[in-house]
């Protein structure tokens, strides 16, 4: 559910991707998305197709409420061509789990006392974001970035949500990390709230891993990282090119609903028209969102005015009663 606050920041955001000058959407090829995720060892119900002359697979846990899980940042961007390097980028910048290896404090069967082993951190804080952001995501961005667009000190923004683990957009250590960066300039922003749907890692992509991971049996919390680090690394770049196309039609609904979230998610044949050679960078925007952003824009620009009115009469009268 949305509050006029939630549909005006979402209209307002959606509203700064549009490029006037070309009537399309911004092309984001400076803007990381991250995000966070619970991956599982496995459902607790799935279904598979049999003959009868084969066996069912068997499955067995502890407890059917409590299976293993670990939770994973992201990182990506949108796929181009890096022409310093002569390759493309995927846009994959990385997918870094939340766990520790510890050593092991009783013997058991499958392994003696003080054996390394890895355990997930069941309680993601701020303190562990930020540690990961500064020494993983950081690291990796200044690595992979094509540096065809590194002239002239390109700004790069990772977006965010709002979620409370997450770090403030001025924080100091961040901060400071990224101010040893000479070829770029790095800076974090937040997507509006209650808003998913704006970022391609809700948007699509967990899912798609997710459905990835689990064609891939394991047990144990090193392979279920395996299997979510191979299913990244697999993950196809042409896939993961038409979900920023998807992100930028979306930006197109939400501005025709003036920030609300009541629309379906549309379709462009992306494989088609990829096909027939007719596949755009960007989306265009459509003459109903034009029409709306305008009218929208003048209503909230005289809902303001109304507001500054309010508020001087407020203060006026303030005065007079203290005179």
């Amino acid at each position: 559910m949305l509050t006029d606050a939630h549909q005006k920041n979402r209209f307002e955001f959606c509203s700064k991707k549009v490029n006037e000058k070309t009537m399309t959407y911004d092309t984001n090829y400076d803007v990381i998305h991250i995000d966070e995720k619970w991956f599982y060892v496995t459902e607790s119900g799935e279904s598979y197709w049999v003959t009868d002359s084969e066996d069912v697979a068997y499955r067995a846990s502890k407890s059917k409420r409590f299976i293993k899980k670990c939770m994973f940042i992201a990182a990506l961007a949108r796929p181009r061509f890096d022409y310093s390097r002569n390759q493309m980028f995927d846009g994959k910048i990385g997918i870094w789990p939340f766990s520790e290896i510890v050593n092991a404090k009783r013997a058991s069967k499958n392994r003696p006392k003080g054996t390394p082993e890895v355990k997930p951190i069941t309680s993601v804080t701020k303190v562990h974001n930020r540690n990961m952001i500064i020494e993983k995501i950081i690291p990796a961005i200044v690595d992979k970035w094509p540096r065809s667009v590194r002239n002239d000190t390109p700004k790069v923004f990772i977006q965010q949500d709002n979620a409370g683990p997450h770090i403030a957009v001025d924080d100091p250590e961040f901060l400071q990390a990224v101010s040893s960066v000479d070829s770029m300039q790095i800076r974090i922003i937040s997507q509006p709230a209650m808003s998913p749907d704006l970022n391609i890692l809700d948007l699509g992509f967990f899912n798609s891993i997710q459905s990835l991971h689990y064609r891939k049996l394991c047990r144990t919390y090193e392979e279920l990282q395996k299997n979510v680090c191979d299913a990244f690394a697999n993950y196809k770049v042409s896939t993961l090119s038409d979900l920023w196309l998807t992100l930028q039609a979306i930006y197109n609904e939400v501005i025709k609903a003036k920030g609300n979230n009541n629309y379906k998610l549309p379709h462009l044949k992306k494989e088609a028209l990829r096909k027939q050679g007719r596949l755009q960078e960007n989306v265009s925007v459509c003459s109903g969102a034009l029409k709306s952003m305008r009218s929208h824009q003048e209503f909230l620009n005289n809902q303001d005015k109304k507001k500054e009115e309010v508020d001087t009469i407020l203060k006026m009268t303030k005065k007079l009663t203290e005179v």
